[in-house]
């Protein structure tokens, strides 16, 4: 099931959406869009000020999820966000500046597949399984910024 469906699942059982509700998509649409820019040679600072201001947007989603019980469709969208885009951003910095950035997509990818598996374990109800593939997330994300 993909998020957006389980989203709608979700949504429908609790009698509406939250307003957060589609921060995963909204972080994964701004990374493409990102991505796009740095391919078509937008300036690193430029990339860099859209980034800071979408990272500003996933941290307070994600600050603002840490009310919810730790099974909430709102907080698993919080941290999925915030590491996929940290995944990410090494990667359109690369592009961005004109670097190869094969080692900084495989961490993305990387990091891409632990919240795909952190998906598959929320939608079935397996917290461990959610919290172990969420924790190997966060460590590509900071094995990269080391």
């Amino acid at each position: 099931m993909m998020l957006r469906e389980h989203r709608s699942n979700h949504a429908r059982g609790s009698g509406g959406v939250s307003e957060l509700a589609g921060t995963f998509d909204q972080v994964t649409a701004g990374i493409r869009s990102l991505m796009s820019a740095a391919m078509e040679g937008g300036e690193p600072e430029s990339l860099r000020v859209a980034f800071d201001a979408m990272r500003d947007q996933w941290l307070a989603a994600e600050r603002d999820s840490r009310r919810d019980e730790a099974g909430s469709l709102r907080r698993f969208e919080g941290v999925a966000a915030m590491l996929c885009g940290e995944a990410f951003w090494p990667a359109i910095l690369a592009v961005g500046e004109h670097r190869d950035a094969g080692r900084e997509l495989d961490r993305a990818t990387e990091a891409t597949r632990w919240i795909l598996r952190a998906h598959a374990a929320f939608s079935s109800g397996h917290q461990e399984a959610l919290n172990l593939c969420l924790r190997r997330a966060a460590n590509v994300v900071r094995d990269a910024d080391a």
